[in-house]
């Protein structure tokens, strides 16, 4: 059976996407995570910040495995916002302690 005429065969069942539908997201990795109490979650070995409102809930992170530059972070299926990666080595203030 060639190419063409399987498709034929199956075109009044196949679905058509909407316009406008995002398509990189529907290939996100979806993972849940407890967010701790100081409103951080770690995927592997990296720790971000979520909204501090969602401190103690379940939530399910969205993101593209390959690239981690944007972390989507959905509670009972709301989006709420991007978790940040967290600076564990912030840098102190440059040009010593203030005079009184």
């Amino acid at each position: 059976m060639s190419p063409q005429f399987r498709f034929a065969q199956a075109a009044g069942s196949l679905r058509h996407l909407e316009a406008g539908l995002e398509l990189e997201a529907l290939f996100f990795t979806r993972l849940e995570r407890t967010v701790r109490k100081n409103g951080t979650v770690r995927i592997d070995s990296q720790l971000y910040e979520v909204d501090l409102s969602l401190r103690a809930l379940d939530v399910q992170l969205r993101f593209d495995p390959y690239r981690m530059d944007r972390i989507e972070v959905y509670y009972r299926g709301k989006a709420c916002g991007l978790a940040r990666p967290v600076d564990l080595h912030l840098k102190q203030p440059t040009g010593g302690l203030p005079t009184l």
